[in-house]
């Protein structure tokens, strides 16, 4: 049962990780536009 809970958990964990990359990498665009672009590029 232990190993079932874990199991579980981890695969929360991963598509949670992978949810919050989707949300950083749509986020980006919209941060590179107000910050303007150049900006953003050279700080890089």
């Amino acid at each position: 049962m232990m190993e079932l809970n874990w199991h579980l958990s981890s695969i929360w964990a991963r598509s949670w990780r992978n949810v919050l990359m989707m949300l950083v990498m749509d986020r980006l665009p919209i941060l590179g536009q107000v910050l303007g672009f150049r900006d953003f590029f050279s700080l890089r």
